[in-house]
């Protein structure tokens, strides 16, 4: 038995000697580091000439002191670790606590032969330390605590290293800002990453499963540094489900899922956009916009100023297209379609109704998650509008419920001045009118209960009564019924005052009652 103590350099300078040759063997250099080595060995040795160093049998052990080296990548350099040495004829086993203001566990396990392989196991703390480590940085991800961790390298040729990383999360807290999502501390996660590093990194597979939080995806390192990352799923609770890109020039690529849109306007990475942001190409399955009003197939494209254009269809029933500014407190919207009547029938307000043109003019609120709005719809026949037909059932106007009923009441214009807000929608001054009506509107509809509460004046035969207009609103004729719509939005409870009817156009104005508020 051959015992020695010394430095780490001239232990290893010893192990690489003729015959035995190890560090040649290993393709490993003698400069590994600086450590003070205690170590002991067997050697059996053949008395003969010529000896080659598979007929040399040998067992040598060793400890290796205050280790430090930064032969590894600069940005982890191990000091004051402490590791333990074991060599034979088969493999080398090296195994301890190594640190660079960072604890870790490390086994390496490399094959000597024709299985000429190498493994480095190590079991470390996965906390925002070590993700200083990592060459993909996330400047929002927060991680309080730390959870158990473990890191398997294989080394290939071509100086390529097989990487995979996994940790349950458990006893960190961990937080991503932009999407409001925080992993508890007791709570546990699934956390997979796996890949390739060499002149580039490739990350094979990105896998996070939480309660609230998957993803699975995978990225390539571009020679400028860059990544190209690639999510085959990102959900997040009930509002996204989505396959997403992200380019090496900043670009998003949303290439289908699902967004709940008032759930998404809540989030940080909606309400803190900055000015400027990457370029968007986006397509979406479905974009919910509250739980009857659904987008289909919606295909956007916005510039890093935040400008851009849009197609989709509402319910799949009605297609439109339009344009988005970003705008100081969110987002200008203009959509139009050709076909209105398709778009009054998506929304549930006829069960009939054909032709005409819309446009709508959408803008944030200062402040607000809400959008000031304004619809325009011209030329539409309408049938079997269930708010329309109670109220002219409650006047008894027979003609117009027959026309409603039948072939459909022709409108020539209604316009809607609205305020959009996450839970009603306040429409201040609304108008419709053909040849045979005139209807002036003003209230709220509550979207949750599908509740409204509104008030307006009805007047028939517009064509001739339109005069008084000159005097009040638009809608209103010389003549008209006063009205309130109260309770569900399917069939309201109508009141009607028809001795509103005497009431000159030019004093309804002065004597008309506030905007009702929801009950």
């Amino acid at each position: 038995m051959i015992k020695a103590d010394g430095g780490l350099g001239s232990f290893l300078d010893v192990l690489n000697s003729p015959p035995l040759k190890l560090m040649d063997r290993i393709k490993q250099s003698t400069n590994l580091g600086r450590a003070e080595v205690s170590g002991q060995g067997i050697v059996n040795i053949l008395l003969k000439k010529d000896l080659k160093p598979d007929e040399i049998f040998y067992e040598v052990s060793a400890t290796a002191e205050r280790f430090s080296s930064d032969l590894t990548n600069p940005s982890f350099q191990i000091t004051n670790g402490s590791l333990d040495f074991f060599a034979n004829n088969e493999f080398i086993e090296i195994r301890g606590w190594i640190s660079k203001n960072l604890p870790v566990r490390a086994n390496f396990l490399e094959s000597i032969g024709e299985d000429d392989s190498k493994n480095l196991e190590v079991d470390f703390e996965l906390s925002e330390k070590a993700l200083d480590l990592f060459p993909i940085g996330l400047p929002d991800l927060k991680i309080v605590g730390s959870a158990p961790a473990k890191l398997s390298l294989k080394f290939l040729e071509d100086k390529k290293v097989k990487f995979n990383l996994t940790s349950e999360l458990d006893g960190s807290e961990v937080r991503y800002s932009p999407l409001n999502w925080i992993k508890e501390t007791d709570e546990k996660a699934e956390l997979k990453v796996s890949g390739i590093l060499g002149e580039q990194l490739v990350v094979d597979d990105i896998f996070l499963s939480s309660t609230n939080l998957t993803l699975n995806g995978s990225a390539l390192q571009k020679q400028d540094d860059k990544f190209d990352v690639n999510f085959s799923k990102l959900a997040l609770g009930e509002v996204f489900d989505l396959q997403l890109s992200v380019k090496p020039n900043s670009e998003i690529v949303v290439s289908g899922g699902q967004l709940n849109m008032q759930e998404f306007l809540k989030l940080p990475l909606a309400i803190n956009s900055s000015e400027k942001s990457a370029p968007l190409s986006i397509y979406l399955d479905e974009l919910k916009l509250y739980e009857k009003q659904i987008i289909t197939r919606l295909t956007a494209n916005m510039d890093a100023e935040g400008k851009g254009d849009f197609s989709g269809s509402l319910n799949d029933l009605a297609s439109f297209g339009g344009n988005i500014t970003k705008i100081e407190d969110g987002y200008s919207v203009q959509a139009q379609s050709n076909n209105a009547g398709a778009f009054v029938r998506a929304l549930g307000a006829a069960k009939a109704a054909d032709g005409g043109t819309a446009e709508l003019s959408l803008r944030h609120l200062k402040n607000s998650q809400g959008m000031k709005g304004r619809l325009k719809i011209k030329n539409i026949r309408l049938r079997n509008m269930p708010a329309l037909l109670e109220l002219l059932d409650a006047i008894s106007i027979v003609g117009l419920l027959d026309q409603l009923q039948g072939p459909g009441l022709v409108l020539n214009e209604i316009e809607a001045d609205f305020v959009n807000l996450p839970d009603q929608i306040k429409f201040e001054r609304a108008s419709a009118f053909g040849p045979s009506i005139g209807i002036s509107l003003e209230g709220y509809y509550a979207k949750a209960t599908n509740k409204l509460n509104m008030q307006g004046v009805l007047s028939p035969l517009y064509v001739v009564n339109a005069i008084g207009s000159i005097f009040t609103r638009k809608g209103e004729g010389l003549l008209g019924f006063n009205y309130r719509l109260k309770g569900s939005a399917d069939r309201p409870e109508v009141l009607v005052n028809p001795l509103s009817i005497f009431t000159p156009a030019i004093f309804r104005e002065i004597f008309r009652r506030p905007v009702p508020n929801l009950e």
